[in-house]
């Protein structure tokens, strides 16, 4: 009996505290430079942007992400990258302090290829500001943000202090995401994923 109460409490602790600990947010100290994967969906872009003046938390923008899986071909934006860029652009961010750095597709580590391009293109960059840039927040969306803040660390190494914004999802009640399919389905996934 006390082996099942104890076992009981283990999973209680689990499920209260899982989802909070995948969708960490801390952001690094003195960042200029916002990453933002361009997958996340616009309602997050909008509550993170909102009234966002540059000078005032960053000073660029740059969207990471792969081709489209859907409408490449009807759309003028053919990656997350490009379209995430067009649409800050419309929340009023200015053109010339975003930086699109867009990814190859690949079918598994999609965030270790967004965090790669993302290297290259700081790498290769005439912008100075944004080259030596020494820490970043990187913008995704809840449980996702402990595995991307993981491999943002990885791919970057130690030149670049990595800080993460994990902006909760619409799809579900994060304090209950047990009860939903979507819920489980996520933390399930991103439980599994995170040391990846």
């Amino acid at each position: 009996l006390l082996g099942v109460i104890l076992f009981g409490l283990a999973v209680w602790f689990v499920v209260a505290n899982i989802h909070p600990f995948l969708s960490v947010t801390e952001k690094a100290e003195g960042a200029k430079v916002l990453v933002v994967e361009g997958w996340v969906p616009d309602y997050i872009l909008a509550k993170t942007l909102s009234g966002f003046n540059v000078g005032d938390s960053y000073d660029y923008i740059c969207t990471t992400g792969a081709e489209l899986p859907r409408g490449y071909y009807l759309s003028e934006f053919k990656t997350y990258a490009e379209l995430t860029a067009q649409t800050l652009e419309q929340l009023g961010v200015p053109r010339n302090r975003i930086i699109v750095a867009a990814s190859r597709s690949v079918t598994s580590d999609r965030t270790y290829q967004s965090a790669k391009a993302f290297r290259e293109k700081r790498e290769s960059s005439l912008i100075s500001d944004f080259r030596d840039a020494s820490a970043i927040d990187v913008l995704t969306r809840g449980v996702h943000g402990r595995r991307t803040r993981t491999v943002f660390r990885k791919a970057l190494g130690d030149t670049v202090e990595v800080g993460i914004i994990a902006q909760s999802s619409d799809s579900y009640n994060s304090k209950r995401w047990f009860a939903s399919s979507e819920g489980v389905k996520t933390v399930l996934i991103e439980t599994l994923s995170v040391r990846k």
